[in-house]
């Protein structure tokens, strides 16, 4: 399904005055080659079904770019743990709901230059745990990232400046647990990555927090980031257990005001420049 920037082809109601949700949507399945390709084409109106989206994807990876999805009543994209992309770039998405719904696994497959219109409180919602064999970026996307489960990190991946992470009261995540593990998160005073409640009135204790593990690499350097709200089920906003170092980053609004930050075991924390001091337990 190819169509070009001046002849698009476009996936619609026929009703004669539609409106969002008039039809369901476009499913790939597992069938579906990996050399397939979505390209400037427009889905409009769909998303009758709540628990499908305008475009979806089970168990195959297409290349998608340069589509549009708009006036969509549900989720705009969703993919099942096994799919994602095999390249996804400069698409625009609008929808009610979460515009994507895609495995922690596959957020590196997100690519560049994507236009997102996210509805209040919503944006791009990532589940299940991730082990990279091999180095990855998650790139920064035009809408927020949001994490309702506990969510297991490991493996080389770094993050892009200006990235926001927001979860609800058991969403969290650990680094490092299972495999060797390199958490960049290299924020700038002016674009920092900022981890953060999901709650419209958030207060402190919102969701839990960040654990690093003991196969966290030294190498790990969390740089301008910003932890809101956190502390919930007696967590901590950073709990370490590995050396690494920390600079220029914010605790705000830890539900544990006394000791938001500590460390366990023999790990050595270096860095300047924090809001909190590190408290060993």
């Amino acid at each position: 399904m190819v169509g070009t920037a001046t002849s698009p082809i476009t996936f619609t109601s026929n009703a004669s005055s539609p409106t969002a949700g008039a039809w369901d949507g476009i499913i790939f399945y597992a069938k579906t080659l990996s050399t397939s390709n979505m390209s400037y084409c427009i889905v409009d109106y769909a998303g009758a079904t709540s628990t499908e989206g305008a475009v979806n994807f089970k168990g195959c990876s297409i290349n998608y770019t340069y589509n549009i999805i708009r006036n969509c009543d549900s989720y705009g994209i969703m993919l099942d743990g096994t799919a994602g992309f095999k390249s996804f770039s400069s698409n625009t998405i609008s929808a009610v709901d979460h515009l994507i719904s895609i495995s922690t696994l596959h957020i590196p497959d997100l690519g560049i230059n994507n236009l997102m219109t996210a509805a209040t409180g919503k944006g791009i919602k990532i589940f299940g745990d991730a082990n990279y064999a091999t180095a990855v970026i998650w790139n920064k996307q035009p809408a927020d990232f949001y994490i309702m489960e506990s969510i297991s990190l490991d493996g080389p991946i770094t993050l892009q400046a200006g990235t926001n992470f927001k979860f609800d009261g058991v969403g969290y995540f650990d680094i490092g647990y299972y495999a060797n593990t390199t958490f960049i998160a290299p924020g700038t005073a002016q674009s920092p990555i900022t981890f953060t409640s999901s709650s419209a009135s958030p207060i402190a204790g919102s969701w839990e927090g960040l654990t690093f593990y003991g196969k966290t690499l030294s190498n790990t350097a969390p740089t301008y980031c910003n932890i809101n709200y956190s502390g919930s089920n007696s967590a901590y906003a950073i709990e370490v257990y590995a050396s690494m170092s920390v600079n220029n980053c914010n605790v705000n609004n830890c539900l544990n005001a006394t000791h938001p930050s500590v460390y366990r075991g023999t790990a050595v924390l270096t860095g300047t420049g924090n809001n909190f001091t590190w408290f060993k337990i």
